[in-house]
């Protein structure tokens, strides 16, 4: 047996079980993180009183998990020492492992157990043990646990191991550092992805959010395209990203008059949740830019503001439909209704530029340029980009 620590001011991680125990034994070379630190040697693993991953764990293994139990593991105590030696965001080099998920792959390296677990409290990150406590670590025993071995413990560090899933690795990656990396970088693992997985539909949704302005737009064109392809085949049923593809289709296909292709997939997710105040809106929305169809795009708006009042939705939310639902009674002529629904949308969310706009035109139809030029210039503020406002402006001058 080796003594265990001989240094000052140790820094201890608290971890879940199993994952404690398999990085001091051995089988787990990489914990995941959300964060990360300059820090590089040895650090202290807790394992945290928490049993619940465990038992998730155990569950979902099909066999050999009957002859191992929860109170194999220690909780809530001190139960080895590992080194960080690296820190790297996931990639191409953290694939093939099944424990590694990232976004930040924190490699770990002479892995050793303690003897007898030390009782102790876990804090939250890396934090700095006391002398007392050094001094028990110190004063223990470690070993190393042989993995190609057929003891006990070998066996249940076998146990655990899965089958990787970089796909769905990259996409977690992507979702929780978006904002805190380039975009190139991001979309160099969407692309990865697509490559891994070129059938799912998330890869293309990050590729297509992550592109770069100045890239050729013809890139973008091709990933929609297929994206689309992908969305008209899914099926309800089956597909887990199935309201989330088939929504930032049909709002992209909306924003380029592709107003048949974005109906049929805004009824499809109507079908899927019928509640849904954002599919009514989608669907009533698409509906006003067909002169044929104004009396169900006003009843499917009226109906996303129902929901929208009784659901959990936010006041801005609400409003937002509002302003939609009072241009749909303009183009019908309803002007006194529309002009309640953008006063009401205003009270909602009193920096609401589509709101302004919609009741700039109202004042048009009224013949009041006064009031128009104002909300219009009110519109322009809220949104500098609000370029139909601005255009509209223009034209009042």
């Amino acid at each position: 047996m080796s003594k265990t620590a001989n240094s000052k001011g140790l820094r201890c991680l608290s971890i879940h079980q199993p994952w404690a125990w398999l990085i001091c034994a051995g089988a787990k070379q990489i914990e995941n993180r959300t964060w990360k630190t300059d820090f590089r040697g040895t650090i202290v693993i807790h394992a945290s009183t928490s049993q619940s991953v465990l038992k998730d764990c155990l569950s979902e293994i099909k066999s050999d998990s009957s002859d191992f139990r929860l109170d194999d593991f220690a909780y809530g105590a001190i139960i080895g020492l590992a080194d960080i030696v690296d820190i790297q965001v996931y990639g191409r080099e953290h694939e093939a492992d099944v424990y590694a998920s990232g976004p930040y792959c924190w490699r770990l390296a002479n892995p050793r157990l303690l003897k007898k677990p030390i009782p102790m409290i876990g804090k939250l990150n890396l934090f700095t043990l006391d002398d007392a406590m050094i001094g028990k670590i110190r004063a223990g025993e470690s070993y190393v646990i042989d993995l190609g071995s057929h003891s006990r413990e070998a066996k249940l560090a076998r146990l655990f191991l899965g089958e990787p899933s970089p796909a769905d690795r990259y996409n977690s990656v992507i979702s929780e550092l978006e904002e805190k990396m380039p975009d190139s970088v991001l979309s160099d693992m969407a692309s990865r992805m697509i490559e891994l997985a070129p059938n799912n539909p998330l890869g293309y949704m990050h590729r297509i959010s992550l592109q770069d302005p100045s890239a050729p737009e013809e890139l973008a064109r091709a990933d929609f395209e297929k994206l689309v392809e992908i969305a008209d085949s899914l099926d309800a049923d089956e597909a887990e990203d199935f309201e989330l593809t088939l929504s930032f289709c049909a709002a992209q296909l909306l924003d380029e008059d592709r107003n048949d292709h974005a109906s049929k997939f805004w009824r499809r997710l109507i079908q899927v949740d019928e509640e849904n105040a954002w599919y009514r809106h989608g669907l009533g929305k698409t509906l006003l830019s067909t002169a044929t169809t104004h009396s169900e795009a006003i009843h499917e708006l009226e109906r996303a503001i129902e929901l929208g009042d009784d659901g959990d939705y936010d006041d801005e939310d609400v409003a937002y439909m509002l302003s939609t639902l009072a241009e749909g009674y303009r183009q019908t002529n309803a002007l006194d209704r529309a002009k309640e629904a953008t006063e009401r949308a205003m009270k909602m969310d009193r920096e609401l530029p589509d709101a302004c706009y919609v009741a700039a035109r109202i004042a048009i139809d009224q013949k009041d340029m006064t009031t128009a030029k104002a909300l219009l210039k009110k519109a322009v503020i809220l949104e500098p980009e609000f370029f139909e406002a601005a255009d509209l402006l223009k034209q009042l001058s």
